[in-house]
């Protein structure tokens, strides 16, 4: 009788027999998490980072731009939005490239050119210049900012993913934690350097920093292999194996031909088109179709409104908090107790004073407001890591909606400063932790071959909802604030709903 040698792994038991044709999940599931997994967690979080820093970076040096690119209240608006723009617009090109040429390959390209385009935004000295790289790089950062949950998500078992996800989006709190901070100890400084004929200040070298993580993941990615799973369902089930065999040595530190797996499932073969990429537009067409058809549809559509949901809040909401804040501290100022609404309707119009152009002028409190929000995504984002595993996704989303919908409800009543920004905390951070929840389930639930494309149509959904809201919140807080702050708890509770539509046991 033959003998069995048997290694202790994780909570696995491998045989020193090499399977056949094994399924995909079920191969990835013996490379265990360990090494490979966590500097996974540190290269796609830097990317996360650093697209996240250029997507934000805009509002905190308007003040600083203004002077230097004669900047009117027209011209800081189109600077505002172009960023966004170039995102929105073109996320779901991103997606089909990711889709048909690989993740790797798009993660590292598209860095590479965002990190291009924001050194030469902070050497160009006119606005106009300023504004198109700014768009060009809202192009570049909308695939990675994307495409990258596709791509970890691919590398992760079922029974590490989710909380290998909340990991790397600590990354986004991270980012949001250091920005502000960034700028606020260096937007004040009037530094002057002089670098080929150009000045470079305080602002034009904040924007050279921030675009250097960009960077740094480039260079890492140009080192990671391509998705095992792109290459799978792509029928390279040799590169496939390859990828798995390595994760396993650095995850165990065992040869690679001690990985129990020998060959995976090839009925995935059956499946591959031999005449993809030979009809651009139609091979583009072929990405998306299918996700509005059964049995993708339902998925497509409530991901969809959902994100367009939980964005409406965290994005658009967030713009205003600054200016809701200063209106409530000139009502604390007053030794008042109000709630926010009688604070927002007891503030008249006045006249526009002109204003002489002081370079860095800029408000302290915006920088403490953001770095408050920042600390609250890290501590939630650590939160889902600890209860996804029990509490599960689809719970966990549900719980944040009800929350924040409560919070929302509370503003029309609670008068303490303090307990309304805790509230504003709440229903401001809540919401953005759930983007990532939502491209989860995605990642979970639609076919390799059209992740990519499914999670940049979700987010694009969801940067609708930012713009939307961002334009009409401001509006409607003057019109009716309580309606407001109902409406959004009612569009919260919307997506508490559409929740369901996704498996009970989604990863």
């Amino acid at each position: 009788m033959s003998e069995k040698h048997l290694y202790s792994y994780d909570e696995f038991k491998i045989t020193a027999e090499k399977f056949k044709n094994v399924e995909f999940e079920e191969a990835l599931e013996h490379t265990g998490f360990g090494k490979y997994n966590l500097a996974l967690i540190l290269i796609c979080g830097l990317t996360l980072y650093g697209v996240n820093s250029e997507a934000y970076a805009v509002g905190y040096v308007l003040p600083s731009a203004e002077c230097d690119l004669e900047l009117d209240t027209y011209m800081k608006g189109i600077l505002t939005s172009t960023n966004f723009i170039g995102i929105t617009g073109t996320c779901c090109i991103w997606g089909y490239l990711s889709d048909t040429k690989g993740r790797k390959s798009v993660l590292t390209i598209s860095l590479i050119l965002a990190f291009v385009c924001s050194v030469a935004a902070a050497f160009v000295p006119s606005f106009w210049g300023f504004a198109i790289l700014r768009f060009c790089n809202g192009i570049f950062i909308a695939g990675p900012s994307a495409i990258v949950y596709a791509y970890f998500g691919e590398f992760q078992n079922r029974i590490y993913r989710s909380t290998a996800m909340a990991w790397m989006s600590l990354f986004i709190a991270l980012a949001l934690i250091t920005l502000p901070g960034l700028g606020w100890s260096l937007l004040p400084q009037h530094l002057h350097l002089s670098i080929f004929g150009l000045t470079l200040n305080s602002w034009r070298l904040f924007m050279l920093l921030i675009s250097i993580p960009n960077l740094l993941a480039a260079i890492a990615f140009i080192k990671l292999p391509e998705s095992p799973k792109f290459l799978y369902h792509n029928g390279q089930l040799e590169e496939a194996i390859q990828v798995l065999r390595q994760i396993y040595t650095i995850n165990t530190g065992k040869p690679g031909d001690t990985f129990p797996v020998e060959s995976l499932d090839d009925k995935v073969l059956l499946q591959v088109d031999p005449n993809k990429n030979k009809n651009i537009l139609m091979d583009f067409w072929g990405q998306i179709a299918p996700l509005f058809v059964p049995p993708h549809l339902k998925y497509s559509l409530a991901s969809g409104v959902m994100q367009g949901g939980v964005f409406a809040v965290s994005s658009g909401v967030l713009l205003w908090y600054p200016d809701i804040i200063n209106q409530l501290s000139h009502s604390a100022n007053s030794n008042v107790s109000v709630t926010v609404c009688q604070a927002l309707s007891s503030v008249e119009e006045s006249a526009e004073e002109a204003i002489r152009c002081v370079e860095d002028n800029i408000n302290d409190q915006v920088f403490i407001q953001n770095i408050i929000i920042g600390v609250a995504y890290l501590v939630f984002y650590v939160v889902w890591g600890f209860v996804v595993n029990f509490l599960g996704n689809r719970n966990f989303f549900g719980l944040c909606m009800i929350v924040s919908a409560v919070s929302l409800v509370l503003l029309n009543f609670l008068t303490h400063k303090v307990l309304i920004d805790v509230l504003f905390v709440v229903l401001l951070t809540l919401p953005g932790i759930c983007v990532a929840v939502i491209n989860l389930l995605m990642v979970d639930i639609i076919p390799t071959h059209l992740c990519g494309m499914a999670v940049c149509l979700v987010m694009t959904a969801g940067r609708i909802g930012s713009i939307v809201s961002s334009s009409v919140v401001g509006v409607m807080l003057q019109w009716n604030c309580t309606v407001t702050f109902n409406l959004y708890a009612v569009n919260l509770i919307v997506c508490l709903l559409l929740i369901f539509v996704f498996p009970k046991h989604s990863t």
